[in-house]
């Protein structure tokens, strides 16, 4: 079958890549607290290369001053108001010498100047006016080739440059647009002496002298937008190794400079470190996604516990960030409580790849510093391994000791090779061995929380019904004790075959506990508590069938009303699969007359079929122990063949085709069986026998 990933599974990644980011701790403080003319405690040495950073006033007022650097920028717009006046005047003479009325030849004037006045109108019309065409179109032309800068409000350096000139130039050499006027007006006075002449010359000046320069505001901005570029933000440079404070040293305005400037270190930007760490992220989540491809691809794509375990490790991510922002010691970080939860909610395959990459995301969270990243390594991995082997309330103490031993260890470990004074060497195994016992209750407590809100059974919660104590067992011992002993034989078969094969021998050994417990509500009409008296034995096959038949279906609601376990409910559910009830069937076969048939769908049960190698195995179970409690006497050549004739007969009826199972491992289940059975069936000694032939 082709591995296929579902796209819940990517988007929960990339989730948890966002998650990671949200978490990262802040950055450590470099500043060591120190302030202007105190005594540094000790010597602070750079731990790495790094840029000294202008402070923020010092840089603001190197900019202001580069910025005075900048040159206002005029765009020049070519405008021929030389050649427009003259085509005006040219106009004027043809307007003048046309023969039409007076009224009509005001109009055509005031069609080429609509701003011209009555007294001008009739001035150009009624009397020469070469004196103001001569006049007007030198001062146009002189006024067009200095530039005329539509408004030099906004202009406030002395000096400016036309775009694509470059020629730095006194503002004062140009003509201001808002000038003009004025200037028309001292040029008329100074040239004419009538008023109307005087009023024409202005009015024509100032309808055809138009600004041909602009300041253009975007371009000198950019301008000094790229010359702000150019100031550099540092002003020097730190090598590592390099001191800088030595203890007993007044603290100057440079040493805190350059404090403040040690999370710069090697001058690498914001954008850079986010970049480096979320591809650190990547390759861990990558590594996480490809093992449970090839090595668990049922996590992969059973998407709540997938959301559990990558909630675990945000958890676990986020705490450890608590702690180092909190400046609090390393060895609190509770690499342990994530592996003992993901073990035993996950198993131990999945713990291990979770630890792996917790310490590749802690390494990250840490810089680097190689005593977390031991500490993870090591302690994360013996949590998975120590819980693994909890299977009873005795054991919840083994995991706290070895805990508090592997995180004393590695503390000892990473602080001898840091060559740390023995008294702080002392303080950090302490904090060591705190983190390791309340890493282990932290996990112990959570883990009902996590068990109840994500439905998933573990181990802890297989014991509790494991013990013979459980108000259902004693059900059982109590309304029906055959069936009670019964299905502890086929425990004692479940978990030998389940520990053959790799499966989980406390879930066969829990499933079998229960899986007859559907038997409760007709416990007499069940051969094996009945005693001597078979009451089924005057009730009509078909109805002996249907009261047979309906204990699995019975059995799956009294585990569901009580609250069991959903993998119980499973083996309950399919350790009778799709078999036929034959000894009944065949019953009514002999019963029914010659010629009419019997429904072979009212002997056989619903199934499902087993599912599981646990659920199988209970399936092989039963059907062997309740084989060989029918045989007299059985030799262990008789319980090997039954075992044999058994498992074949389940091959051959198709009733393990979806439990995972191998030839092989077949082998192995038969091979386990056997010794269970012959304990349970050997040869008694005939002690009535003995006594009377002495």
């Amino acid at each position: 079958m082709k591995k296929k990933i579902r796209t819940n599974s990517i988007i929960l990644f990339a989730a948890f890549l966002v998650v990671l980011n949200l978490m990262y701790p802040a950055p450590v403080n470099t500043k060591f607290n120190l302030q202007l003319g105190t005594v540094a405690p000790r010597d602070i040495i750079a731990p790495c290369t790094f840029y000294i950073q202008k402070n923020k006033n010092e840089l603001q007022a190197e900019i202001e001053k580069v910025k005075q650097f900048v040159v206002p920028v005029l765009q020049e717009t070519p405008i021929p108001a030389n050649q427009q006046a003259s085509q005006f005047f040219q106009k004027l003479d043809e307007i003048k010498t046309d023969s039409v009325s007076y009224d009509k030849k005001k109009e055509n004037l005031a069609l080429i100047i609509p701003t011209i006045t009555e007294q001008s109108s009739s001035m150009l019309l009624r009397k020469p006016y070469a004196g103001i065409r001569d006049t007007l179109l030198n001062l146009i032309d002189g006024f067009m080739e200095k530039g005329v800068i539509e408004s030099t409000g906004l202009i406030s350096s002395p000096v400016v440059v036309i775009m694509g000139q470059e020629l730095p130039t006194f503002l004062e050499n140009f003509v201001n647009y808002n000038d003009v006027s004025a200037l028309l007006e001292e040029k008329a006075i100074n040239s004419f002496k009538d008023k109307a002449t005087i009023s024409a010359f202005i009015e024509i000046g100032q309808f055809f002298i138009k600004p041909n320069l602009k300041f253009d505001y975007i371009e000198t901005e950019k301008r000094k937008e790229e010359i702000i570029a150019q100031v550099k933000p540092t002003k020097g440079v730190i090598q590592k190794g390099e001191i800088i404070v030595r203890a007993h040293d007044i603290v100057t305005q440079n040493t805190l400079e350059r404090l403040s400037s040690l999370p710069q270190s090697s001058g690498k930007t914001k954008l850079s470190i986010i970049l480096g760490r979320n591809i650190v992220y990547i390759l861990a989540i990558f590594i996480l996604l490809l093992c449970i491809y090839f090595l668990h691809l049922t996590l992969l794509n059973d998407l709540k516990k997938m959301v559990l375990l990558l909630l675990l490790l945000s958890v676990t991510a986020g705490m450890t960030s608590v702690v180092l922002v909190l400046n609090l010691s390393a060895y609190l970080i509770p690499a342990a409580t994530f592996g003992i939860l993901v073990s035993l909610l996950l198993g131990t395959q999945v713990g291990i790849i979770g630890v792996i990459v917790l310490t590749i995301l802690i390494s990250v969270y840490t810089g680097g510093d190689f005593g977390p990243i031991i500490l993870s390594l090591f302690v994360g991995n013996i949590s998975v391994f120590a819980s693994a082997n909890v299977k009873r309330s005795f054991d919840f103490y083994k995991p706290v000791v070895y805990l508090a031993l592997a995180y004393g260890v590695t503390a000892l470990a990473v602080e001898l090779l840091k060559l740390s004074p023995f008294l702080p060497l002392l303080v950090s195994v302490g904090w060591a061995l705190l983190g390791g016992v309340a890493s282990a209750f932290i996990a112990f407590g959570l883990l009902p929380l996590f068990e109840n809100a994500f439905k998933i059974t573990t181990s802890i919660t297989l014991l509790e019904y494991a013990d013979f104590n459980h108000p259902m067992m004693q059900r059982l011992a109590v309304y029906a004790p055959g069936t009670y002993h019964h299905s502890i034989t086929v425990a004692n078969l479940a978990e030998a075959g389940a520990r053959a094969v790799n499966a989980y021998p406390l879930l066969a050994r829990v499933g079998a506990y229960y899986h007859d417990m559907g038997k409760l509500k007709k416990p007499n009409y069940f051969v094996e508590n009945q005693g001597e008296k078979h009451r089924t034995s005057k009730i009509k096959p078909e109805l002996n069938a249907l009261v047979v038949i309906s204990h699995v279906k019975e059995g799956v609601e009294l585990a569901q009303s009580e609250g069991f376990p959903k993998e119980i409910v499973d083996i309950i559910a399919s350790h009778h699969g799709t078999t036929m009830a034959s000894m009944f069937y065949q019953k009514a076969k002999e019963n029914e007359a010659e010629g009419s048939d019997v429904n072979e769908l009212d002997f056989r049960y619903p199934g499902p079929l087993p599912k599981t190698k646990e659920a199988a195995i209970v399936m092989l179970a039963d059907v062997v122990e309740a084989t060989a409690r029918s045989v007299d006497s059985p030799a262990p050549n008789k319980l090997k063949n039954i075992i044999e004739e058994t498992i074949k007969m389940r091959l051959e009826e198709d009733q393990l085709s979806m439990a995972n199972l191998s030839m092989e491992e077949l082998g192995k289940i038969e091979t386990s069986f056997l010794p269970i059975l012959m304990g349970v069936f050997h040869p008694r000694i005939s002690y009535e026998k003995n006594i009377s032939a002495k």
